[in-house]
């Protein structure tokens, strides 16, 4: 189970940055020392497809075996494919500016079209325990954990177990002591490239020898 969590996992994050910049790095995990690839959405969204339904059956179903919204299971997984034949036919010809996308294409599996498995997976949602929150912004609450639009989520909770963090909580300098809630982790830090923080070492240059100056001159020195 575990392992079969590991993969959907694998495949959620590599499906999302494959979305966003149409390629993505990747080592084989099951093989030592093995080389760095570079998939390529229109290539490789087949393949996750494969993939996610090829672990469903060592998952569970949400709720069983101490599963929670947190931890990929077989709903998540029906989610994830839901979404990823629904945009099947843009990954295979995104930059074509006069492309049709071919949203009849038979599935992965061979088993009806890409929109007959956006159905079916969605359905198995619809049929189960999720329902749609009477205020949309319940989703966003602090306490929504058992929200019951959450197919799957990231978990930001700082219970004490297993030293567990808030880490994609992280409060900007302005708030790093104005947490809300007050066990989110704050930083008085920031983040920036090298070459911009350098654009700036010549203006703290001169602000520094005219501070001098003046003391040298207040003093009489």
């Amino acid at each position: 189970m575990f392992l079969a969590e590991a993969q959907g996992l694998l495949a959620l994050y590599v499906y999302n940055t494959l979305d966003l910049f149409n390629q993505a790095p990747y080592r084989d995990p099951f093989t030592a020392g093995a080389p760095l690839e570079i998939l390529q959405g229109e290539t490789e969204i087949d393949n996750l497809i494969a993939d996610v339904e090829s672990i469903i059956p060592n998952l569970v179903n949400l709720g069983e075996q101490q599963t929670y919204n947190g931890r990929f299971t077989k709903q998540a997984a029906y989610a994830l494919l839901a979404d990823m034949y629904l945009n099947r036919a843009v990954f295979k010809d995104r930059y074509n500016a006069s492309s049709s996308f071919n949203f009849t294409e038979t599935a992965v599996d061979n088993n009806g079209s890409d929109m007959d498995k956006v159905i079916y997976y969605t359905s198995l949602l619809i049929d189960g325990s999720f329902s749609l929150e009477s205020n949309y912004f319940k989703n966003f609450d602090i306490d929504n954990g058992s929200g019951s639009e959450i197919i799957f989520a990231i978990v930001q909770e700082n219970d004490n177990i297993r030293s567990s963090d808030n880490d994609f909580a992280y409060m900007s300098t302005g708030r790093a002591q104005k947490q809300t809630p007050p066990d989110n982790r704050g930083t008085n830090g920031s983040c920036v490239e090298p070459e911009f923080y350098y654009t700036w070492m010549e203006i703290m240059m001169i602000l520094v020898f005219t501070v001098t100056t003046n003391i040298v001159m207040v003093l009489g020195l």
